[in-house]
């Protein structure tokens, strides 16, 4: 703390100006391990015309409120950094050298412009998209939206363009190389993760065993998406249920591993495991599994298997994040991506705001056969959510009027008719090519 002073003191008396509003930025705050007593003493370095911004990995490192004299102190997202999402590398042109040269287009002014409606309110296909998401009245406002951006902004060289940054996100993830050695990035990467799993999350929580962290971020690799019952997990690390809720809890917090768990409480005792980070999923993956992949350069010998691996976890942390999106009105709690079993197979994400249920299938090569009956079997009335405070249900009419098949196969006849949804009865099917649902969260 001393130390800290002594930067706030050279700060104020050699660099800020003397008059005027002053920020001082304290990236990672956990890193200096402040009690109760030290919070109050680094409150009391900044002056009344200085505002102090504090990042940490869980919220209560940042948590200033009880600290006297922070009255006006406010704690908002405290979270690490998530991976860069796809949007995010089209839009900075993270691909443009290798994927974009034969399209014309300038695709990310286009990103940029329909992202926000801050250049054209009647012109913002991205933003009408994603705020129509948590009205079932707007749903269809929704989908005209994405048919117009699919058919009528986008060409088709730039169509063919995001579908192979999309595959290229995959194997790269959302990350700015700049490193020419891909060993040694992934070293660097992998070296990274260790440290924050090890020397971040696990000290802050007082975690005697780390390693069981570690054990379980590489079974979220392994067994990427796939049902996991948390007896097997508990004789897997050794502990009991209660410890490894404890563990999966701080994982979720610190945004290094997430939960998927069931629509229909019906298989309460199991739950999917699913890496934030897709360079993540390569580098805790056994070699012969993920062969082609350590590599950040396009390569013809990659093992699809995995791709889907990779395409199911990297759909999971953007529908995560679409969730925000759909359930407009959370409070508190991150908003949940749940599945459901149906009897020809899995409806991967389900996104929901009360009674309207947003079901999305992933079908991507080598895994596409039964999406369409998966699609049509999802029935939303099985949807049970306990209440916050109780063990007792809502009481919901849940409604799905579109189900979703995200796929990397648009079906030709959909192509042709330029449209993205076939109509069923009583409900729409509606086709998003994977790229394209990447791009819209």
């Amino acid at each position: 703390m001393a130390a800290l002073g002594n930067v706030v003191d050279y700060f104020y008396t050699h660099i800020a100006p003397r008059t005027g509003r002053k920020f001082i930025l304290l990236d990672d705050v956990g890193a200096l391990r402040l009690e109760g007593e030290e919070k109050q003493q680094l409150l009391d370095l900044i002056d009344d015309d200085t505002s102090l911004v504090v990042t940490g990995i869980v919220e209560s490192e940042v948590d200033m409120e009880e600290v006297t004299g922070s009255d006006e102190v406010q704690v908002k997202w405290a979270r690490p950094m998530l991976p860069m999402k796809f949007i995010d590398t089209v839009q900075h042109g993270v691909y443009n050298k290798s994927v974009f040269e034969d399209v014309d287009s300038d695709l990310a002014s286009i990103v940029e412009t329909h992202r926000t409606t801050s250049f054209d309110e009647d012109n913002s296909l991205i933003s009408d998209v994603r705020n129509n998401l948590s009205d079932a009245t707007a749903l269809p406002d929704a989908i005209e939206a994405l048919e117009d951006l699919h058919y009528n902004v986008l060409s088709e060289a730039d169509r063919d363009g995001l579908h192979e940054a999309a595959r290229r996100y995959l194997q790269k993830g959302g990350l700015f190389q700049r490193v020419p050695d891909y060993s040694v990035n992934n070293e660097l990467v992998h070296s990274h993760f260790l440290l924050y799993l090890y020397k971040e999350l696990a000290q802050y929580e007082s975690i005697k065993n780390p390693e069981n962290l570690h054990r379980l971020a590489s079974l979220a690799a392994s067994r990427a998406g796939q049902e996991l019952k948390y007896t097997d997990i508990s004789e897997r690390l050794g502990v009991d249920r209660r410890t490894v809720d404890t563990y999966l809890s701080l994982l979720d917090e610190g945004l290094s591993v997430s939960e998927s768990h069931d629509y229909s409480l019906q298989r309460y005792r199991r739950t999917r495991l699913y890496l934030r980070n897709p360079r993540h999923v390569v580098l805790l993956s056994q070699r012969q599994e993920h062969f082609g992949f350590e590599s950040y350069e396009p390569t013809g010998r990659l093992n699809h298997d995995f791709e889907y691996k990779l395409a199911r976890t990297v759909g999971f942390d953007h529908a995560k994040r679409l969730a925000y999106q759909v359930e407009d009105d959370f409070e508190g709690e991150d908003p949940q991506v749940e599945y459901c079993e149906t009897e020809a197979g899995t409806v991967d994400y389900v996104l929901r705001n009360d009674e309207l249920v947003l079901p999305l299938v992933l079908s991507y090569h080598p895994h596409t056969g039964e999406s369409t009956s998966i699609a049509s079997e999802f029935d939303p009335s099985v949807g049970k959510h306990p209440q916050e405070d109780g063990e007792d249900l809502i009481d919901l009419e849940y409604q799905a009027p579109f189900r979703f098949i995200v796929t990397d196969s648009l079906p030709k006849d959909l192509v042709k008719s330029e449209s993205l949804v076939i109509e069923k009865d009583g409900w729409k099917l509606c086709y998003l090519p994977y790229w394209l649902f990447l791009l819209i969260c």
